[in-house]
């Protein structure tokens, strides 16, 4: 028994699913040609073709954010970067899925309608326009009268904070002419069937609607809810593998090192029909060769302050020195210029483990930049990914130093909590993958607020 319920776990198992789920996204996009698809970090990257994601952007939103009793509005989260494309894009298709059994993850069905909410508040606020739809919406099948009723008791608490933080939001109206409101579609939604070509809205619809459709699109099928209700998905589940609903989550754990850009990479040569020991041997080829993978949008500059916050390939030795002076690397694995004079490791693994490395990192590192004739005018602090370390790293020294290195960062002169979050935002707006965790931000307040 436990051999079985390893091998419906399997590599080659969780790669069908993804494939499989990933076709029902390319089908619902081709229906709706009108709306980029932008897949929601991490889970659903896996889940959009690269056609799809040419535009090279993603947005973060939590299902924590929309966890019952737990309903927030992230300013960590705020995915501001996203807002203009979606004007310019008039709407978007948000990618994401689950795997606990139920057809949307509360990133969909809930987190997202208290954004979409909070935005269209802050807009109407903003504008003064008359007749703009603030109206909380979410999925009868996901929320409940009663949770819906309480969601809506803490929208404005949430507009207040966004509005009273330093997120520059007045361009806003400029962007977004249209409410945003969330349209929900998952495998079994029966507005589409597989032999129908038709377009959810024709060109004249689309013009004509009162709202910019911000689309969460929940890509697994939820197995017992379909079979309950007897509602046949629209790419049934052969019979050549063992599905698994929201099969790419969690990936660091099943595919170590591994990233969505990998994984798309190789699935050129993947089909449902290929054998189980020709995916396990592509995906070894892929480990063997994972810490040399280049990647898009490697480093990202914050605004005036001559610091960039990267990935482990934006150090890459055949470039590096021509785009920066020195170079701090929170605990990624090390290039060959280890010993150079303008060159500085910080042993902080990634995970839990590496919280109290952190904290203990940073008084080194604030010591080693005062200790310089000049600080660098092109500093790069990367970590594996480029986004929760490196991230808690550049935070430190951009409170540390404050005005003397950007007059954008004056506000920082005495720490609190609330000044300390406005930097992370600022930085946000520069990488928008910057993500660092509860526990990185629980450290840089440790330290810094007396």
């Amino acid at each position: 028994m436990q051999e079985i319920r390893k091998d419906s776990k399997s590599l080659p198992n969780r790669v069908k699913s993804i494939i499989h789920d990933a076709q029902f996204v390319e089908f619902i996009a081709a229906r709706i040609p009108q709306l980029p698809v932008i897949p929601n970090e991490r889970a659903g990257c896996w889940y959009a073709s690269p056609k799809l994601q040419s535009h090279g952007k993603s947005v973060y939103f939590k299902s924590t954010d929309g966890h019952f009793g737990q309903w927030d509005f992230s300013l960590k989260r705020m995915n501001y970067h996203i807002l203009k494309f979606i004007g310019e894009s008039q709407g978007a298709i948000i990618v994401d899925i689950t795997r606990k059994g139920k057809r949307f993850p509360d990133s969909l069905s809930k987190t997202i309608p208290i954004w979409c909410a909070v935005i269209n508040h802050a807009i109407k606020k903003i504008s003064g326009v008359q007749g703009w739809d603030c109206k909380l919406y979410t999925s009868r099948t996901s929320v409940s009268e009663s949770e819906e009723s309480q969601i809506e008791e803490r929208i404005p608490g949430f507009v207040e904070r966004l509005l009273s933080s330093s997120i520059d939001l007045n361009n806003l109206p400029n962007y977004i002419k249209k409410p945003l409101r969330p349209v929900w579609i998952h495998p079994s939604t029966r507005m589409f069937c597989a032999n129908d070509d038709n377009l959810l809205w024709s060109a004249e619809e689309f013009g004509e609607l009162p709202f910019y459709p911000i689309v969460c699109l929940s890509a697994s099928i939820s197995n017992a809810q379909d079979m309950q209700n007897d509602e046949e998905p629209i790419f049934p589940i052969q019979n050549s593998f063992t599905y698994i609903q929201g099969a790419a989550d969690d990936s660091e754990m099943w595919a170590p090192g591994i990233t969505f850009k990998h994984f798309w990479a190789a699935s050129k040569d993947i089909t449902m029909d290929t054998r189980n020991a020709k995916i396990e041997e592509i995906f070894s080829k892929i480990k063997e060769n994972v810490f040399s993978a280049t990647a898009v949008n490697n480093y990202d500059w914050i605004g005036d302050t001559g610091i960039a916050i990267g990935n482990r390939a934006s150090a890459n030795p055949e470039s590096c020195w021509d785009n920066f002076d020195y170079i701090i690397n929170c605990g990624a694995p090390e290039y060959a210029y280890s010993s150079s004079s303008k060159y500085l490791y910080l042993d902080i693994p990634e995970g839990k483990k590496g919280q109290s490395n952190l904290f203990s990192s940073i008084s080194p590192v604030l010591t080693k930049l005062e200790g310089l004739k000049e600080f660098p005018k092109r500093l790069l602090i990367h970590c594996m990914q480029g986004k929760d370390r490196s991230v808690g790293i550049a935070m430190a020294v951009l409170i540390h130093f404050n005005g003397r290195i950007s007059s954008r960062f004056s506000f920082l002169s005495n720490p609190t909590k609330e000044s300390i979050l406005n930097c992370l935002l600022v930085i946000q707006s520069y990488r928008h993958v910057a993500a660092p965790s509860r526990a990185t931000m629980k450290k840089i307040n440790l330290y810094f607020i007396k």
